[in-house]
């Protein structure tokens, strides 16, 4: 859990990263690409992410964090930028899975492509994912819950209940 602080997002907000990532000769992430439970933007979940907030660890997270997370749209593209100007970042491996959680797609990127290339396959992660089809729905009830991660058992985009809507 130990980082380092490698720059300052707008001069004011520490940007941290994994002591240990930061010294190796090379980093390479690989993150699924896919919609966020809770915040939308060009790009949401995927290889920024996991540099800003996965290699942020916790206290990197609970700094970015406290920008808000209706700003994460522009924050984790612009910070995720600063850290590739900052770190040994050589490629990194995309994915995109289906509503089976099969992966139908892998791409290896270069550090320049990650924000393009993440947005386009963030639009087909969105085609593709699962989803109830019900404009209308009173009650739903869930007889066995899959999100075992974080969050509240179920993925509210794919029930169309994102942020209590």
């Amino acid at each position: 859990m130990e980082v380092i602080e490698i720059a300052r997002y707008k001069g004011t907000v520490p940007i941290y990263f994994d002591k240990i990532a930061f010294h190796a000769d090379a980093i390479i992430p690989i993150n699924r690409v896919k919609i966020h439970t809770d915040w939308r933007g060009e790009v949401e979940s995927g290889l920024l992410k996991m540099l800003v907030i996965g290699f942020g660890k916790h206290k990197g997270a609970t700094e970015i964090h406290s920008l808000g997370m209706d700003n994460f749209h522009k924050v984790i593209p612009e910070v995720g930028s600063i850290i590739i100007n900052k770190v040994p970042v050589i490629f990194g491996v995309a994915c995109i899975e289906d509503a089976y959680d099969q992966t139908v797609e892998i791409k290896v990127l270069m550090p320049k492509e990650f924000y393009i290339q993440e947005k386009n396959m963030l639009k087909k992660s969105k085609e593709i994912m699962a989803k109830i089809n019900i404009p209308q729905i009173d009650v739903l009830v869930i007889d066995e819950i899959g999100k075992d991660i974080s969050g509240d058992g179920v993925d509210p985009n794919i029930i169309g209940r994102f942020r209590g809507k």
